[in-house]
């Protein structure tokens, strides 16, 4: 765990609250076990869902928490600045986000938030804490968490363009149903999905330009990443294809990257040997949907070296590693600063 947040190494203040919204949905669930697994020292937990799960009842270290209806306590006061939590892990909807995510704000709570709505407005930060996660030492309202397939891939390739830099890429993602939502994920294992048995090469709707709005999300997000990452960087074409899959969890990613310099195979394993966000593999096992599940880790194989050329496969758990964990890693550095913050004023 220790290495997984390292970007800012500090102990956690224990009196921050935290709040999870959207704890019924799969990342919202999966970011609550990493929360209880590791014992965060979080002061007091709020956890808030829909109308549909209103009122019932989690198992939290050996406590049952009630889920609240987070827009009727917002409407009735019942939340106010004097007991909103200091931060809000938002794993809901676009729509969801947009509405509730500045009624947050104006209660001081900051807000991580798993969804599209913010990633790409230029004054919200973007954030891969192993790449990028310099920018928490500042202070923000609203912290975006990328979409899963961004953060699985970019977290594998990133040694790659640090070492090398990168001209050009082009990408197919084999993204897995819990990618789509509980509700798709129900529909696929009850045998009642389209998916079955099927790959479907469109998620999300399709634009004028023939790309998906997925597809959209993916470059944008990529090329914001990147270019406020502290790296030589001069990737200017992105090219996605996104294609949902038959399988429960975990995304997988073929990529064709350009880079800016020759590549020397030795120097590139070695820069997996350094860096232990990503295992660097020469086996077919490792990079199996099944084999990801619930590890940190993203896996990187398939390595085709060929001058300023360099073709892999990525594979990781998109709840876990796409999801959950890179918003407890944005959470950490966020903890980190303000524990820092209060012991300069002391």
């Amino acid at each position: 765990m220790t290495n997984v947040f390292s970007t800012i190494n500090q102990s956690i203040p224990d009196n921050l609250s935290v709040g999870i919204v959207g704890v019924s949905g799969l990342v919202g669930k999966t970011l609550l076990s990493l929360l209880e697994k590791y014992e965060f020292p979080v002061s007091r937990l709020s956890l808030f869902g829909s109308s549909y799960s209103e009122n019932k009842t989690v198992k939290y270290l050996g406590r049952k928490l009630r889920i609240q209806n987070l827009l009727k306590a917002l409407d009735s006061s019942l939340l106010s600045s004097s007991n909103a939590p200091d931060c809000v892990f938002m794993c809901a909807n676009s729509e969801t986000s947009k509405e509730l995510t500045p009624r947050l704000n104006a209660l001081g709570t900051m807000v991580i938030d798993n969804s599209s709505y913010y990633r790409l407005q230029p004054d919200i930060p973007l954030i891969i804490p192993e790449i990028n996660g310099f920018l928490l030492q500042n202070e923000f309202n609203i912290i975006a968490n990328p979409n899963c397939v961004t953060a699985i891939y970019l977290t594998a390739i990133y040694p790659i363009i640090k070492l090398f830099g990168a001209k050009k890429l082009v990408l197919t993602s084999l993204q897995s149903v819990s990618g789509a939502g509980q509700k798709a994920l129900d529909n696929f294992l009850s045998g009642e999905s389209q998916l079955v048995n099927n790959n479907y090469p469109q998620i999300d709707e399709m634009c004028d330009d023939g790309y998906t709005l997925e597809e959209k999300k993916i470059v944008g997000e990529s090329l914001k990443i990147l270019k406020s990452a502290r790296i030589d960087c001069k990737l200017s074409e992105i090219y996605a294809t996104c294609v949902r899959t038959p399988v429960t969890n975990c995304h997988s990613v073929s990529i064709y990257l350009e880079t800016a310099r020759e590549v020397d195979p030795i120097r590139l394993h070695k820069g997996f040997e350094e860096y232990p966000y990503a295992v660097c593999t020469s086996e077919i096992s490792p990079l199996l949907n099944r084999n990801c599940v619930n590890d940190f880790r993203v896996f990187l194989g398939r390595v085709r070296v060929d001058g300023k050329r360099v073709i892999c496969y990525v594979s990781g758990d998109n709840l876990l590693r796409g999801a959950a964990l890179n918003a407890l890693g944005i959470f950490w550095n966020y903890a980190a600063r303000k524990n820092d913050t209060r012991a300069s004023r002391k």
